[in-house]
């Protein structure tokens, strides 16, 4: 049996330009950190779902936001009751909650919010 040795080179994203110039400029100014890897949409979803450590930072920061809902104040209470229904049965906090997350998870997320009922998003009026 022989054992392989593999070499694994690891790098951080510290890079500076000017470092190998060999002139009389301060190479401390010209440090930046550059973005090397991109995660794609696979690996962020297969990280939400298996590791809790990231399920809490995308989660919690959209449930905090959404834990106390708002109140709403009319002079009208018929109206207020006909919108908290509204509300609960579109399931608004939850939709929103849940985009919030997205938005957190993949870098951005969109909510269309339809005010006519026979509008659809694939016939824009």
């Amino acid at each position: 049996m022989t054992s392989q040795s593999t070499t694994q080179i690891t790098q951080d994203s510290l890079t500076n330009l000017i470092a190998g110039l060999m002139d009389g400029r301060d190479k401390m100014a010209y440090n930046q950190y550059a973005l090397r890897k991109v995660v794609g949409r696979e690996e962020l979803i297969t990280m939400y779902r298996s590791n809790w450590l990231a399920r809490k930072i995308v989660d919690a920061p959209a449930e905090d936001m959404t834990r106390e809902w708002l109140t709403l104040e009319t002079k009208d209470e018929s109206s207020k009751d006909k919108l908290e229904v509204a509300e609960k049965r579109f399931k608004l906090v939850t939709l929103l909650t849940n985009n919030l997350k997205w938005g957190r998870l993949f870098g951005g997320s969109a909510l269309c919010i339809s005010l006519h009922p026979l509008l659809t998003l694939m016939k824009p009026s």
